[in-house]
């Protein structure tokens, strides 16, 4: 299933959420050589997440901060994040309620799109770089 940036179901959007999250201190690990190293805030908070969803975020917006800097402000990331941000409905950001599954589709559907983004710039990359005789 691909993306569906207009979904406004509270746990699609809670899992696009963490999906964000993690990919913008996946991205700050990367560039500090640091991949692979450890296990992401994102993944860590998983569970404790999925239980209490607003209240851990959070925490873990906390977490990013240090990542955000790494990345000059993250700007590519913060808009995304306000972008899922203004898809919630009155009263369901603030749910501290568990999420129910679908969170999950959320939070796949958005790591298959950075995929998605990553292969393309990547062929991008290369196709800038191949000589034509």
């Amino acid at each position: 299933m691909d993306l569906d940036t207009k979904r406004r179901d509270r746990d699609y959007l809670f899992g696009r959420l963490l999906s964000v999250a993690e990919k913008l201190e996946r991205t700050a690990l990367y560039k500090t050589d640091k991949q692979g190293t450890r296990t992401t805030n994102a993944t860590r908070l998983m569970s404790a997440f999925q239980v209490k969803p607003f209240s851990t975020w959070g925490q873990l917006w906390s977490q990013l901060i240090p990542y955000k800097n790494q990345l000059n402000g993250a700007g590519y990331y913060q808009m995304l994040i306000d972008e899922i941000m203004s898809l919630f409905q009155n009263g369901d950001y603030e749910d501290n309620k568990p999420l129910s599954p679908l969170y999950l589709l959320g939070y796949s559907a958005q790591n298959r799109a950075f995929s998605k983004t990553d292969k393309e710039e990547s062929m991008e990359v290369e196709d800038d770089g191949a000589t034509s005789e």
